[in-house]
């Protein structure tokens, strides 16, 4: 598509690509338990679905429960509330400021945003363990270092891959 800035500038603008992480991580042992690649540009909260579900085949699979998940704003959705209450875990999502208790249908959402409003403390006890979380991703950066060799999108989720199994190895 030919705009202006592309006549006058004579060449098109290209999207920047960069890969996006989204973990599902044990607080007491530091192991990414579920690890998902996406485009960086695609919003968290489809991704977030796909890790919940995920996470919870995989407690299935090896008979373990879950008792919270913590997660930043940007995985803020109802959906994604009631995804989690699926997997009888307390949902622990950072609410924004424009944020209702209007359910809409998900009570589990309404449930987490009165829990944060009446009770920030209790609802700060917990999600302060979200910092162990951005650790282990400034760790992982600072270990295998934040660029990545390949070129086609494919080998570069197999390499992001690789380095969660890798860091699972090591710690």
């Amino acid at each position: 598509m030919w705009r202006w800035v592309t006549v006058r500038n004579g060449k098109k603008k290209t999207k920047k690509k960069f890969i996006k992480i989204h973990l599902a991580v044990d607080k007491d042992s530091g192991k990414i338990l579920v690890g998902i690649c996406s485009k960086g540009w695609k919003h968290e909260h489809k991704f977030g679905v796909q890790l919940v579900k995920s996470l919870r085949g995989y407690l299935l699979k090896h008979g373990k429960t879950i008792k919270a998940e913590l997660l930043d704003s940007g995985y803020l959705s109802r959906e994604m509330t009631d995804e989690i209450e699926k997997s009888n875990a307390k949902p622990y999502i950072k609410m924004k400021k424009n944020s209702t208790t209007q359910s809409k249908g998900s009570p589990s959402w309404r449930r987490n945003i009165r829990f944060q409003k009446d009770q920030p403390d209790e609802f700060m006890k917990e999600y302060c363990y979200r910092v162990v979380i951005e650790g282990i991703i400034s760790a992982l950066k600072k270990m295998f270092g934040s660029v990545i060799s390949s070129k086609k999108r494919h080998h570069q989720n197999v390499e992001v891959l690789c380095r969660l199994v890798l860091w699972n190895c090591i710690h």
